[in-house]
C-alpha cells in the first residue's frame, strides 16, 4: 500500500454537503481532491443547467474553481478499502482511466437516490422517478413528455410539478400519499423552516393558478399502455398504505413521475467498513456518525444524506461540521473561533434535524404497498424477476431474506446492483415472512465489492492503464 499524503483531503460527492465541507477545508488552508460522478456539481438539490441563473446561486458552488481544489467530475469510485487508517479509493475517470487515491482524511458525502416502489406497469416506458424527471428538466432543459402525473410522497413532488408547469408541460394531477392533517402534530418543526414554508406557499400558488388538482391520501397503483404509459390508476389509501375500496379512477398521461423519498447511497461507506444503523423514521440504512460527523473509522467523516435524509440545509451544516472536526483531529489550526463556529453549527444542525425528522415521519412509506402487487408485477427490472417468482421462492425454496432471495432468484443482481429494487425486496420478503426488517437485512443489500459497473477491458490493458496518486 502506498503511504498517504496527509496534507490532501479527499471529499467524495459534490452536492451541498460535499461542497460545504470543501469550502470549509479550503478556507482552513487545506488542499482538497473533490470527486463526483455527475457531469455538474451541485447534486440532486443544486443541479442546474450551466446557463441557468441559479447555477451559481449558492456560494459553495463556486469553490470548485479554487486553486486548492482538484475537482474530478464524471468520476466514479468503483472500489474502496480501508486499512490502518488509510482509505484507498479506486477511480474510473471520464477519460476511462483507472486511478488509485490514498488518504488519511476522507469526507463521504455521496448523497442519496430516488426510492422506488414496484407496482403493475412500473416497467413501462414513460414511468420515471420524480428525481429523474427533474434532472432532465434542470440539467438538459428537456421535458420527458407532454402530459404528466406526479405521484408518490414527500416534499420533492411539489417542486417537480412546479418545474413542469413553468416549462409548459400539462400536469394532469399531483397524487400525494400523505394527508395535510399530518402536520398538525409537527407544528414545532415549522418554527425552524420558515424558508421552506415560503417555498411551499409559492409552489401552492403556482399549482392553484395552473388549476392542477392535488389528491391527498392517494397513490398510483398501476400504469397501463402498450408501447408506453397511456394512463394510470389512482386509488385512495389508508395510513398503512392499504387500498380503500371503490376509490379507483384512471388518469390519462404519457409520463408518470413517481417518487417515494430517497435511499441514502451507502455503497462507498459500506465498502470501507463504516458502521451503519437503521433510521427508524423511514427504515433506511444510514452511516453511523457521532456529534463530530466522524464515522467508526478514524479519519473518515460523513455528512449529508448518507447519515439520514434531511435536505440541503441540514447537509450544509453537517458538511461544515465534518470539515472543521477533520481539520482539528489532524492537528490543523484549532482555535476558540473554531469552537465558537462549531457550537453555532451544532445548534443549526439540531434545528434542521427537527424539521428533517418531521418530514420523515409525515412522509413515511408504510408496508401496505406490498398488498398492491400482482404475481405478474416485475419486482427486479434488471433481471426480470416477478413478485410471483419471489413468492414462489419464499414458499418452495425457503427464502427468508434479501440475501437468500438474491442467491436463489438473481433478484438485485443486474446493472443497477439492487439500487432500484433493493429496499423494496427487503421489505417485501420481511412482510411475506411476517417479521420486521432488520439491520442485517439492509446491510446485506448495501455492500457491493464492485461499487459501480466498470468495463472489463480496462483490466486487460494492464498496469499501464492505472495511475497511482497519493491523496
Amino acid at each position: 500500500m502506498n503511504n498517504a499524503n496527509v496534507e490532501q483531503v479527499v471529499v467524495v460527492g459534490a452536492g451541498p454537503a460535499g461542497l460545504a465541507a470543501t469550502t470549509e477545508l479550503v478556507n482552513a488552508g487545506a488542499k482538497v481532491l473533490l470527486i463526483d460522478a455527475g457531469e455538474r456539481h451541485g447534486g440532486q438539490y443544486w443541479r442546474h443547467n450551466a446557463g441557468s441563473p441559479f447555477a451559481n446561486k449558492h456560494e459553495e458552488m463556486r469553490i470548485v474553481a479554487h486553486p486548492n481544489v482538484d475537482y474530478l467530475a464524471k468520476t466514479n469510485v468503483w472500489a474502496a478499502t480501508y486499512c490502518e487508517g488509510v482509505s484507498t479509493l479506486h477511480l474510473l475517470t471520464d477519460r476511462k482511466e483507472m486511478r488509485e487515491v490514498n488518504t488519511r482524511a476522507l469526507v463521504l458525502a455521496t448523497g442519496a437516490y430516488d426510492r422506488s416502489l414496484p407496482f403493475p406497469g412500473w416497467d413501462l416506458p414513460g414511468v420515471m422517478t420524480a428525481g429523474g424527471v427533474q434532472a432532465l428538466l434542470k440539467g438538459q432543459k428537456t421535458l420527458a413528455g407532454k402530459k404528466f402525473v406526479v405521484a408518490g410522497t414527500g416534499p420533492l413532488l411539489l417542486p417537480v410539478a412546479v418545474g413542469l408547469i413553468m416549462a409548459g408541460a400539462q400536469v394532469q394531477a399531483i397524487v400525494e400519499a400523505s394527508l395535510p392533517t399530518a402536520w398538525s402534530t409537527k407544528l414545532r418543526a415549522l418554527i425552524y423552516s420558515r424558508n421552506k414554508l415560503r417555498d411551499f406557499g409559492t409552489f401552492q400558488k403556482i399549482i392553484f393558478k395552473a388549476k392542477v388538482k392535488v389528491h391527498y391520501g392517494s397513490a398510483i397503483i398501476a400504469a397501463h399502455g402498450s408501447d408506453g404509459v397511456e394512463r394510470v390508476t389512482m386509488t385512495k389509501i389508508d395510513r398503512k398504505f392499504r387500498i380503500k375500496p371503490n376509490s379507483k379512477i384512471d388518469i390519462d398521461c404519457d409520463v408518470l413521475a413517481v417518487g417515494w423519498g430517497f435511499t441514502p447511497d451507502l455503497s462507498l461507506a459500506t465498502a470501507l467498513g463504516c458502521n451503519t444503523r437503521i433510521e427508524p423514521r423511514d427504515s433506511s440504512l444510514v452511516v453511523e456518525v457521532d456529534d463530530h460527523q466522524a464515522t467508526s473509522l478514524p479519519g473518515v467523516y460523513a455528512a449529508g444524506e448518507v447519515t439520514g435524509v434531511g435536505g440541503s440545509t441540514l447537509a450544509l451544516a453537517e458538511g461544515r461540521i465534518a470539515a472543521i472536526n477533520l481539520m482539528l483531529a489532524s492537528g490543523q489550526p484549532g482555535s476558540s473561533t473554531d469552537n465558537a463556529t462549531l457550537k453555532k453549527l451544532s445548534e443549526e444542525r439540531k434545528k434542521h434535524q427537527i424539521f428533517a425528522n418531521a418530514l420523515l415521519e409525515i412522509y413515511r412509506v408504510a408496508d401496505g404497498w406490498t398488498t398492491w402487487q400482482a404475481d405478474s408485477t416485475i419486482l427486479c427490472r434488471c433481471e426480470e424477476v416477478s413478485v410471483g417468482d419471489l413468492r414462489k421462492a419464499i414458499v418452495e425454496l425457503g427464502v427468508t431474506d434479501s440475501k437468500s432471495a438474491k442467491s436463489l432468484t438473481r433478484i438485485g443482481m443486474g446493472m443497477c446492483q439492487g439500487r432500484m429494487c433493493g429496499q423494496a425486496v427487503t421489505e417485501f420478503v420481511a412482510k411475506e415472512c411476517n417479521r420486521k426488517v432488520t439491520l442485517k437485512d439492509l446491510q446485506g443489500g448495501a455492500k457491493r465489492p464492485v461499487i459501480t459497473p466498470i468495463p472489463l477491458g480496462l483490466f486487460a490493458e494492464g498496469p499501464s492503464g492505472v495511475s497511482r496518486t497519493k491523496g
